[in-house]
């Protein structure tokens, strides 16, 4: 933090995006927008900045009066679109569109199909981070089965990372599916 802080005093884009990260952090979104505002306009073909832009207006749009909730949201939609138009191998933009599509109403561009489009686009360029995020629309779905199965892929796949297991073992305990539970907890020990 210290030295984003001092970047943060220093000139440039690096420290206006400095600048904007911390806002960030500091849940200042309005100030973050400003300096990723900035960047967008010194800077119009930075996929990277098009995103953290996209970012602080969903930020905004979450906490916004119905009004300004529109307004944002249209935003938000459409700088993650056109960091995936100058980026399209931005993982990160594309799990923004994924977030955005699945949960904005339709009326605002939201749309499941096209969440699960750029969800295959993800797991093409990184099947960890897509399994996560199919994991997260299936709870968000309330179906459990779907989570367990992205879950379980992910640590057969990745047996070294905590997170799958962890969440696996999670999944079957609220589903008091327990010798399941014990069965996920033996083979992530089994894992290490």
């Amino acid at each position: 933090r210290a030295r984003a802080e001092a970047a943060a005093r220093g000139s440039g884009e690096s420290a206006l995006f400095a600048q904007g990260c911390l806002a960030m952090a500091a849940d200042d979104y309005k100030g973050a927008e400003r300096a990723f505002e900035k960047l967008v306009n010194e800077d119009a073909g930075s996929a990277v900045y098009h995103f953290y832009l996209g970012q602080a207006y969903g930020a905004q749009a979450q906490r916004a009066n119905v009004l300004s909730k529109a307004s944002l949201a249209r935003k938000t939609k459409a700088e993650f679109e056109r960091a995936v138009q100058l980026d399209p191998e931005s993982v990160d933009a594309r799990a923004g569109l994924v977030q955005y599509y699945s949960q904005a109403p339709g009326i605002m561009g939201g749309s499941m199909d096209r969440a699960r489009e750029q969800l295959a686009e993800i797991r093409k360029r990184n099947a960890y981070r897509a399994g996560l995020l199919a994991a997260q629309l299936a709870g968000r779905d309330k179906d459990a089965a779907a989570m367990a199965r992205e879950y379980g892929q992910l640590a057969a796949q990745f047996p070294d990372s905590a997170a799958p297991h962890s969440a696996l073992v999670q999944v079957y305990s609220q589903q008091k599916q327990w010798d399941e539970a014990f069965r996920a907890v033996d083979r992530w020990l089994a894992a290490q």
